[in-house]
């Protein structure tokens, strides 16, 4: 949940943010909230000597089947 805090205090100041914790399958999980939501935040992995994203089952089934349209951010690279 840290993370998450952390995350959000970088938010505009005029987007209403709604959190919450749930239990359940994550793919079920972000489709059903993609019915009341505006936009879906997900994150990407980002894979050593691969290029492009990794895009999980999970990102996967929000962005073809999502009620809103989804936005994939790519975690920050990690430098040694």
């Amino acid at each position: 949940m840290q993370a998450l805090e952390a995350a959000l205090r970088e938010a505009p100041a005029g987007v209403r943010l709604h959190k919450r914790a749930v239990e359940g399958p994550a793919r079920q999980v972000l489709l059903d909230a993609s019915h009341d939501a505006d936009l879906l935040v997900l994150g990407a992995r980002r894979r050593p000597a691969h290029f492009g994203l990794h895009l999980g089952r999970v990102v996967h089934a929000a962005l073809t089947h999502s009620a809103c349209p989804v936005a994939v951010v790519p975690e920050q690279p990690r430098h040694p």
